[in-house]
């Protein structure tokens, strides 16, 4: 990163950047693009501000010298166009009463930043404990209501099931004796046939062995 101030000379001419050229759009747009303001302060973000490229990059922090500086950036930053300054830097730039007046002016504009943010951290705070609340209650509800769905879903599905199992051992039953009146008859018959046949296998004494002959 370069540092506060820095410029660039090309073709004999100086280029650096200032408030007012950061407050344009297209210096809101460069802000956007560095990422961060102190990034705003190098060779880079002057060139592509200008839409050039090359030239001398040169920086200088020593502000206690003000002929060391372009005609240029001498005449901004006595209009008050470049307030990027380091603490330091305002005291070989300001007299010691107008630097004390700009502390008061900044003590006080920090303790109304500081009540502001308060005051908002406070709105914040209750908007959101109270939408948490109301979040609570919601689920609370939601919860009862699934609770009170579930219960008697449940007695339903228990009630259901009852009845399709009854329904169930019913067919079953009827079926069973359906089968049993098939089987039995079929069995029986079965029974009757093999013993028929057998009995008369036995009864021919060519069937049997020599010594039951």
């Amino acid at each position: 990163m370069c540092n506060f101030v820095s410029w660039v000379k090309k073709d004999d001419k100086i280029y650096f950047l200032t408030d007012k050229d950061l407050a344009t759009k297209e210096g809101k747009d460069l802000i956007k693009y560095c990422g961060c303001m102190e990034d705003t302060m190098g060779h880079g973000a002057i060139e592509k501000y200008y839409g050039i490229k090359g030239g001398e990059h040169l920086e200088n922090e020593d502000l206690s010298k003000p002929a060391s500086f372009p005609k240029e950036i001498q005449e901004a930053i006595k209009e008050g166009f470049m307030c990027e300054f380091k603490p330091e830097a305002l005291k070989v730039i300001l007299t010691p009463k107008a630097l004390n007046k700009y502390e008061g002016i900044q003590q006080l504009a920090w303790k109304k930043y500081e009540e502001i943010k308060q005051l908002a951290r406070k709105e914040y705070e209750e908007i959101q404990q109270l939408a948490w609340k109301k979040f609570e209650e919601i689920q609370q509800l939601a919860w009862k209501k699934y609770e009170e769905i579930k219960q008697p879903a449940w007695q339903k599905y228990e009630e259901i099931k009852q009845l399709a199992r009854k329904e169930y051992e019913e067919i079953e039953q009827l079926a069973w004796k359906k089968y049993e009146e098939i089987e039995q008859p079929a069995w029986k018959k079965y029974e009757a046939t093999c013993t028929g046949e057998l009995r008369k296998l036995i009864q021919n004494p060519k069937n049997r062995v020599k010594g039951w002959r």
